[in-house]
């Protein structure tokens, strides 16, 4: 009867009694918040983002998703699994050679992947490639695309039309020089895939109008020829033919002219669909480190212990 009526006799004043009669125990549990927020603050390592801000046009905006799935996928970031960076200490490394072998991570990450480390001492490290096979990534190249695949982030806020290239590297050298690569090949990439039905169109047309251009000089050599050859004749038959050798000319000509015209604006329309970039921040080393974010982390580790130290003075206290 005693329990129930505990149960049900409880009110905010009482449970702010008995979380304030056993303060020193919630005041240790946040000191113990504090220091768990510390050592995962310390953990983990220490992170720069370089953020460069774009205003591409409309056509751009509207397919913000679009440019985010290219820059993301296998093929767009197996584009630098040769390139070379600088560190900040001037030390030149490929890009590959430094997210795979000079990456660092919590000590946690250690304990959740011993399988994975058991499997290697078991039957080795997997072989190198320095090529790349896109049916077939090597496990180092699938391990650096999904590591690039984090620290790579396309934002863009449709409400002032700025999209954001960010990347996130342990070293702040290496992210501004990656991010400033990835700009250039991500407008070059994109170009090629908004322009691609237009740059078919202009070889079509290139093709027709090669065709139609040898048509007729074709036929104005044969009329030039013709020309030559009968001087000096006057009559009736030269003359009709020569007249219709011109005829021809002018009727291959008319073709030949609209694969002209037709060419101009097949190579307007390219113009037209090329999409721009206004970059109003360039990369820039950044100075200061994004990551660990001590404070926050500290904080909400004092949040979840003093949280759950609560409820467990409290349920202590109801069935006391």
């Amino acid at each position: 009867m005693n329990r129930e009526q505990k149960l049900k006799g409880i009110d905010p004043l009482i449970m702010f009694e008995q979380v304030w009669t056993n303060k020193k125990k919630l005041l240790l549990i946040i000191c113990i918040g504090v220091v768990v927020g510390l050592i995962v603050s310390w953990s983990i390592p220490t992170a720069y983002t370089t953020t460069i801000k774009i205003v591409p046009d409309q056509s751009t905006i509207d397919n913000s998703n679009f440019i985010s799935d290219i820059v993301k996928s296998k093929p767009f970031l197996l584009n630098f699994w040769s390139l070379e960076v600088s560190k900040l200490d001037k030390s030149k490394i490929l890009l590959r050679n430094y997210i795979l072998n000079e990456y660092k991570f919590p000590w946690w990450r250690d304990i959740i992947e011993l399988p994975a480390t058991i499997q290697k001492w078991r039957y080795g490290k997997p072989i190198f490639l320095d090529t790349v096979n896109l049916f077939q990534l090597a496990p180092e190249q699938a391990t650096f695309v999904g590591r690039m695949n984090k620290d790579i982030k396309v934002q863009m806020d449709k409400r002032n039309g700025v999209m954001n290239l960010i990347v996130r590297m342990q070293d702040p050298m290496v992210s501004a020089l990656v991010a400033n690569e990835i700009l250039k090949k991500m407008q070059t990439l994109v170009a090629e895939k908004k322009t691609y039905k237009a740059n078919v169109d202009v070889k079509f047309y290139e093709n027709l109008l090669n065709n139609a251009r040898l048509n007729y000089e074709k036929k104005q050599e044969d009329l030039s020829k013709y020309i030559a050859s009968h001087r000096e004749s006057v009559s009736s038959v030269s003359t009709m033919e020569q007249f219709r050798l011109k005829q021809d000319v002018e009727l291959v000509y008319k073709p030949y002219a609209s694969m002209i015209e037709e060419l101009d604006k097949a190579k307007m329309k390219v113009q037209e669909e090329t999409p721009t970039f206004a970059i109003i921040e360039p990369a820039s080393v950044p100075s200061y480190p994004s990551e660990p974010r001590t404070l926050l982390i500290i904080l909400g580790s004092v949040f979840l212990f003093g949280f759950f130290g609560i409820i467990g003075l409290l349920v202590r206290g109801m069935f006391k």
